[in-house]
């Protein structure tokens, strides 16, 4: 086909697709539905539309022959990476950059109305205390991911994080120092954790993430570098210091621990309750320590 047919048919396919947008309710599905297309239309394997999150532009990891293209909007606004492969004896990897160098152009505004109706949606459903997701987003995402790993034969791992004994914690030091440790964490984590990576309050002292392109291995890892800067520390409460509660965490691994949602949270639950068991004891870890207001001389 010539470079003018291309153009001509990657013209009809983002008409086509800025026409769907105003039938799909839902603007992840709409995503998809552009990965789908875009693949199957312009033969590019493994096709996707990764938005982005918002924390900062940091474009996705591409793996090897992969092609990864930034979606700009009028005002050169990077809003989304197109991603994929050139097709198994199809065009050179060249020819298929440029198509989707075109499709990406094309689709910006369809693209960018999506990406505002899930940012206003995700703004009504945004924690009050921490600015994190909520646990309906949280599952809604593990959701989503699960099915495009099994589409795209992709790893990924979800986490989840328990402040242990935080209700003491509040008896003792009051439910504002309570609050304080709460934003802490949920900052450590959104500064430690990657751009891509999803983070969210579930309720109470209970976390989750969705860590992308990991295993167990790595999202422990994860975890572990994040939780490690608030592990430790006293707070000063109305001249009375008080050790921060300790964290507690667990990961489940797609397809590893299991190919649904109920599985891989067993799994990462069964985890964060073993780690729970070793750290208690008699070794000061899992336990609120009420120290002695400082002597004055």
């Amino acid at each position: 086909m010539s470079a003018r047919g291309n153009d001509v048919k990657v013209n009809m396919l983002a008409v086509r697709l800025a026409h769907e947008l105003r039938l799909v309710a839902n603007p992840a599905a709409f995503y998809e539905r552009v990965s789908s297309v875009v693949g199957e239309e312009l033969a590019v394997h493994h096709c996707r539309f990764i938005p982005i999150s918002g924390r900062d532009g940091v474009p996705p990891t591409a793996a090897a022959g992969e092609i990864c293209l930034p979606v700009n909007t009028a005002d050169e606004r990077t809003i989304g990476y197109l991603t994929g492969f050139p097709a198994k004896g199809g065009k050179s990897a060249s020819v298929t950059a440029a198509r989707l160098e075109r499709a990406a152009a094309l689709l910006a505004g369809p693209l960018e109305v999506a990406l505002t109706i899930d940012s206003m949606r995700e703004a009504l459903s945004m924690d009050e205390l921490t600015g994190l997701y909520t646990q309906r987003l949280f599952r809604r995402r593990l959701l989503e991911e699960v099915a495009r790993a099994k589409r795209h034969g992709r790893t990924f791992a979800v986490g989840l994080i328990d402040v242990d004994h935080l209700a003491l914690f509040n008896e003792l030091a009051g439910w504002a120092a309570g609050d304080e440790v709460l934003v802490n964490l949920s900052n450590s984590l959104t500064t430690t954790l990657r751009a891509s990576d999803f983070v969210a309050r579930l309720g109470g002292d209970e976390f989750g993430v969705i860590m992308m392109e990991t295993g167990r291995t790595g999202g422990t890892l994860c975890l572990k570098r994040a939780i490690s800067d608030f592990s430790g520390r006293c707070m000063l409460v109305h001249g009375q210091v008080y050790s921060v509660p300790s964290v507690a965490y667990g990961v489940g691994a797609y397809p590893a621990d299991g190919e649904d949602p109920v599985r891989m949270l067993a799994m990462a639950t069964r985890r964060m309750v073993q780690r729970q068991t070793r750290v208690g004891g008699d070794s000061g870890s899992g336990r609120v320590i009420q120290l002695a207001p400082p002597q004055a001389d």
